[in-house]
């Protein structure tokens, strides 16, 4: 299963982008800020890092 960091600071549309990637089948997480989102990418391994 494919990892994908998103990152966006506006909540609900991280929310939206988060629901409709879990439907397909995707692992996600959600950071809400640059600096976690950074954070979140160099401690872990994601095959994506989307920035919206």
């Amino acid at each position: 299963m494919s990892r994908i960091l998103i990152i966006e600071d506006e909540k609900n549309l991280a929310r939206f982008v988060e629901l409709e990637l879990k439907h397909e089948g995707y692992d996600t997480q959600v950071e809400l800020n640059g600096r976690t989102g950074l954070q979140a990418a160099l401690d872990d391994n994601f095959d994506v890092i989307s920035l919206y």
